[in-house]
């Protein structure tokens, strides 16, 4: 499953994924039961979903490169949890085809939309189906984040969840503050004053235009470690895990990376 999240603060936005992906498979079975009116028993058919194993994987954190005339150089953060592929094609190479389509021109409105109708296209081809109502995969979760240097309405940073599913979805979170995609319980809790409130304690959403990119890191580092945390307790095949990798991209510069899973 995944948790990855960006946080926007004033100097920058922090991408943080773990690293494990998980693999898993449906076990067929049959449930016995009885009417309690008529008694009469009946077999119902169920399945169940179980972990068969997990390795490491650095496909999670990606960046758009955005060229245009002059040598100008767009960079565009994307996060990717839940289904890493689709079908026999890596998530990690249709987003390379399809940052071969955005133009240096767009908006990161307009290529966020673009981008959930690209992998819709993609599910209905991979899977040979007429509508994505019929589709029946794991969900798609992408976060896509940065500064839109053809709206001038704002300077504030953008982001956006693209959810690809039986409904797929785009949802936008303008200005400073943090998305997540994936493994959400945990952030979600955390981030949830009402929840929190119910302990006696204070939501941890509040401070994004007071943090710098030190407090960025630490606040998803925090997240995603919690989550690990829970999971190797909890009665549950963990699915979070891993080393954290961490980019950061700040206004007109380039995607950088802070830490990277080795490939030796």
């Amino acid at each position: 499953m995944s948790l990855c999240i960006a946080t926007a603060v004033p100097d920058g936005i922090v991408f943080s994924s773990d690293t494990l992906q998980s693999m898993n498979a449906i076990r067929n079975n049959v449930l016995d039961l009885t009417c309690n009116t008529c008694k009469t028993q009946h077999k119902v058919p169920i399945n169940i979903p179980f972990s068969i194993g997990t390795f490491p994987t650095a496909q999670k954190q990606h960046h758009l490169r955005i060229v245009g005339g002059n040598s100008v150089i767009w960079s565009l953060g994307v996060l990717n949890a839940g289904a890493l592929n689709i079908g026999s094609k890596r998530i990690s190479q249709l987003i390379r085809t399809f940052e071969q389509t955005v133009k240096i021109t767009d908006t990161i409105d307009s290529i966020a939309a673009n981008m959930k109708d690209f992998f819709v296209a993609e599910v209905l081809s991979s899977f040979k189906i007429q509508k994505i109502e019929d589709f029946n995969g794991d969900t798609i979760s992408l976060a896509l984040c940065g500064y839109d240097r053809n709206d001038k309405s704002t300077t504030l940073p953008k982001k956006f969840v693209i959810q690809i599913s039986k409904s797929p979805s785009v949802k936008s979170f303008p200005g400073y503050g943090a998305v997540w995609v994936g493994k959400i319980e945990i952030p979600s809790m955390f981030n949830d004053p009402a929840f929190m409130r119910n302990f006696g304690l204070e939501s941890i959403n509040l401070l994004f235009d007071a943090m710098n990119v030190q407090d960025a890191i630490d606040y998803n580092r925090f997240l995603i470690n919690t989550t690990m945390g829970y999971q190797k307790f909890a009665p549950m095949a963990p699915d979070v895990g891993g080393d954290i990798e961490l980019g950061v991209l700040c206004r007109d510069k380039e995607y950088m990376w802070i830490k990277r899973m080795e490939w030796f």
